[in-house]
């Protein structure tokens, strides 16, 4: 059962094991794809291969979507823990090049969002990008805490049998990963003194 709809071409998995972000100018696909696996069955793997990234980075913009909706409740109802309010559907996991590893949960409404939202929902941490004929994916921008280490390499993996606020497994889901985007360390920019006064 492929949940992607037909105007998206998910990256082919050779070993089902490892993947690659998809180069356009060599095989025409365009995304990574990443199963979240839930209560019923999903074809696509539950752990992307390695994105070498090799710098580094002041943030990381993140391009995804998934394939369709997924649950929450509104955080007023969960105000202890207003993440949790949301499904879990995968993460992405950092890897600098001292070995030590972050991961960035992605959850629904929170910082990622269906390629349809045909309920036009927001995502509170991500900005719609239109990609024309309904499909929308959504920019998401992590800020790194460890300005001045190498980020060697990233993996997105996808999460396995969530439990939502009802207790209950969530539906398998896809993540759509269409592009990376390297914010390079920033320069303070000069300013000049202010000139004394006469």
């Amino acid at each position: 059962m492929a949940f992607l709809p037909r105007a998206v071409k998910p990256l082919v998995q050779d070993s089902g094991s490892t993947s690659e972000l998809a180069n356009p100018a060599v095989n025409g696909k365009f995304a990574l794809v990443v199963g979240s696996q839930g209560a019923d069955i999903n074809p696509y793997p539950l752990r992307s291969g390695s994105i070498p990234i090799g710098q580094d980075a002041t943030s990381i913009i993140f391009l995804h979507a998934l394939a369709k909706p997924a649950g929450y409740i509104t955080g007023d109802n969960n105000i202890f823990d207003h993440p949790d309010s949301a499904d879990l559907m995968g993460w992405y996991e950092i890897e600098y090049e001292d070995g030590l590893i972050t991961t960035i949960p992605l959850r629904y409404r929170w910082n990622i969002l269906d390629l349809k939202n045909e309920a036009g929902a927001v995502a509170y941490q991500a900005d719609v990008v239109d990609q024309g004929d309904g499909a929308k994916f959504y920019a998401f921008e992590w800020t790194n805490p460890r300005l001045g280490k190498v980020i060697r390499e990233i993996r997105l993996n996808g999460s396995r049998g969530f439990k939502n606020y009802k207790g209950e497994t969530i539906a398998s889901n896809s993540i759509v990963l269409a592009a990376v985007s390297i914010v390079p360390k920033r320069e303070k920019p000069k300013r000049l003194d202010p000139p004394f006064p006469k």
